[in-house]
């Protein structure tokens, strides 16, 4: 069977046998997720109760599949071949997950990788925050290129970063060639900290890698009361008129400002493309 695997998304699969009641409980804790997975496939063991009627009831975008053969084992393969996703996630139609299980499980994955429990987090959270956003191409889909980037030791997951005062409101931001989530993480909140004394600050950042969603830095700025700008540098992807190959860059302009409402910033975040280019290394 040819089944297409979608990078960096996560299918949950959930075995169950005349667990009608419980299994609703299981799959709701899996759609409270603070990340959605890609899907989640609930595989029948025969059950004789109301568990086929409820999941197509209930839950229509729910992949409900049997498993002739008895054992949660034999559930489980099944699960697996029929997944879509590269990453797997089992829960038991017993149990349940707390909110914020797969984005840890995201964040388990770079500490494999050999980064620190603080920057898997930084890294994590941002990637789940892009999705949560609807910026699905600047979300989980890019977990396994950045590992990909580790372990062929293109970036570096243990980044020594730098910060030089040019003058008291700007900073020069070694990143140590980390990953742009932590680097930029750390250049944001050192410029509040120095806009809320001087009024304005200003970090250049050299020596990173790709950032990720430009607003996950803005809404660090706004959560602060300060209004933040964030612009980034590109690889060429776009051709000038009538050329045929890539000279300008498709490099994101970004602006964050609080209002009103607290947890309802303005956040505008943009690049030069009517879409945006797939993921790729």
């Amino acid at each position: 069977m040819n089944i297409h695997h979608e990078l960096g998304t996560v299918s949950v699969i959930i075995p169950t046998l005349n667990r009608c009641f419980l299994l609703q409980r299981a799959i709701q804790s899996v759609l409270n997720q603070s990340y959605n997975p890609n899907e989640i496939i609930v595989i029948d063991n025969g059950s004789s109760d109301d568990t086929k009627k409820t999941i197509q009831t209930l839950y229509p975008n729910i992949r409900y599949l049997t498993e002739d053969k008895i054992g949660v084992s034999a559930a489980r393969n099944k699960g697996i071949i029929n997944a879509r996703s590269e990453w797997i996630a089992f829960l038991d139609s017993d149990d349940v997950w707390k909110p914020e299980k797969l984005e840890k499980f995201i964040s388990t994955i770079y500490e494999k990788c050999k980064f620190s429990k603080k920057h898997a987090s930084i890294v994590a959270k941002g990637l789940v925050r892009a999705d949560v956003r609807g910026v699905w191409s600047h979300g989980v889909v890019r977990a396994p290129i950045y590992c990909r980037r580790i372990l062929k030791k293109v970036a570096n997951p243990k980044p020594k970063i730098k910060i030089k005062k040019i003058q008291r409101n700007i900073l020069h931001v070694d990143g140590n060639n980390g990953l742009g989530f932590v680097t930029s993480d750390i250049a944001m909140n050192e410029c509040v900290k120095v806009a809320k004394k001087y009024g304005v600050g200003i970090a250049g950042i050299y020596n990173s890698n790709h950032f990720g969603m430009a607003a996950n830095y803005l809404e660090i700025a706004t959560r602060n009361n300060c209004i933040a700008w964030v612009f980034t540098a590109s690889s060429p992807a776009l051709p000038p008129h009538g050329a045929m190959a890539a000279h300008f860059g498709t490099a994101p302009f970004a602006f964050g400002s609080p209002t009103a409402n607290k947890n309802k910033p303005f956040i505008l975040d943009i690049c030069l493309l009517y879409t945006s280019p797939s993921p790729r290394d």
